[in-house]
């Protein structure tokens, strides 16, 4: 049998546990509790971002060993110990939130859950300074909502994981100047959170860091360039419910994974480089959307923009794609300015051919910009 939502986990125990987004639809939720999952022993199981957009749930199978081992990696990267208080600042049911509990189990020191209705970025910091956090977990959306209001970090705070998605540099180094503690990460629900992380020692200089791959994981390219990982906090497998209630259990049996990420190495750290499949081919080059949005928020950023921009590529039988600027700003003067600054920048072909107001830009998770529903907005 398996516990739902759970208020406690025993880690030595062999009891197997689902987690869920509580907010999930009823026809989903009722899915969920009358699957039967496999009878694996000690089995926490996470369901990925996104499942309700498609035709069945996916649930990523977790041992708590591996939980616990990727734990003991990341204490050792970052020197947590019994003195330090973590913040569980993303819910339980995503990888970035339950792996601070693991972290607490193996260091012997206190987690404290940040518990509000809704995402409030002045409260959640009153919240770092009541507790004495010296470690949290932050997506780069709640870090921007944090940065755009000019809030300095709590001096209790030590280390500011930044993981999930992107971390814009320009992000990073506004976060830096207000005394925000950042450690980019790079890591996914397959292998119980990290697999590479800034070292702590980054924090010595203003540079953007790459990343050092923990001690629990080996990392090789193919190639493509697409990162693959081998790690002793592999998933167990992965279980899909189906609309017509069919179910299907994948076992892991695999040394590697391959990310689907593409990198490389420089100076024997870790860059990613983005998703494969997001780089598009436009007149016959190839181009980088991540690229493109890191250059398009530093400009942005340089003309006093406080706003939200996304890197959108539509299709286009012509060129094969174009490249469209979305955002949330009301000041078109300043957009327009903002764009033409930014295709000044940029090779030719890269350059941007129209510009998108939207009152918000929807998210997907916990804090990604959701490029999907985005197209499907101005399309």
């Amino acid at each position: 049998m398996v516990e739902f939502n759970s208020v406690k986990i025993n880690w030595t125990n062999e009891q197997s546990h689902v987690f869920f987004n509580p907010r999930i639809s009823e026809v989903y939720r009722e899915k969920l509790v009358s699957a039967e999952f496999p009878d694996r022993p000690g089995i926490l199981w996470l369901a990925t971002t996104g499942s309700e957009k498609t035709d069945c749930i996916k649930m990523i199978g977790l041992s708590k060993k591996a939980f616990l081992r990727s734990a003991e990696a990341v204490n050792e990267h970052l020197k947590i110990g019994a003195e330090d208080v973590l913040s569980q600042s993303l819910p339980r049911f995503h990888v970035g939130g339950l792996s601070v509990e693991a972290r607490a189990e193996v260091a012997g020191c206190c987690f404290h859950p940040y518990v509000s209705k809704a995402w409030a970025p002045r409260s959640f910091v009153d919240d770092l300074i009541e507790a004495k956090i010296s470690v949290c977990s932050l997506v780069p959306t709640q870090l921007f909502d944090i940065i755009k209001l000019k809030i300095s970090a709590p001096s209790t705070l030590r280390i500011v994981l930044v993981g999930g998605a992107h971390l814009e540099p320009n992000l990073y180094l506004e976060a830096r100047a207000l005394g925000w503690p950042i450690l980019p990460t790079y890591g996914m629900t397959e292998v119980a959170s990290q697999i590479a992380t800034a070292s702590v020692d980054s924090l010595k200089t203003n540079e953007y860091p790459n990343l050092e791959v923990l001690s629990h994981t080996r990392v090789r390219f193919d190639k493509d360039q697409t990162l693959c990982v081998s790690s002793e906090s592999q998933h167990t497998g992965i279980f899909k419910i189906f609309e017509d209630g069919r179910t299907e259990f994948t076992e892991n049996d695999s040394e590697w994974y391959s990310t689907q990420d593409l990198g490389l190495f420089v100076h024997d750290r870790l860059k990613i480089l983005g998703r494969r499949d997001d780089l598009v081919k436009i007149s016959g080059e190839l181009v980088s959307p991540l690229e493109l949005q890191d250059q398009l928020v530093k400009t942005a950023t340089d003309e006093g923009s406080v706003d939200r921009w996304v890197i959108v590529i539509l299709e286009e039988s012509r060129r094969g794609g174009q490249v469209v600027l979305v955002t949330d700003s009301t000041d078109f003067k300043a957009c327009r300015r903002i764009a033409e600054k930014f295709n000044q920048q940029i090779m030719p072909y890269e350059r941007a051919s129209q510009i998108y107001h939207l009152p918000s830009l929807p998210l997907i998770g916990v804090g990604k910009v959701n490029r999907a529903e985005i197209k499907s907005l101005i399309c």
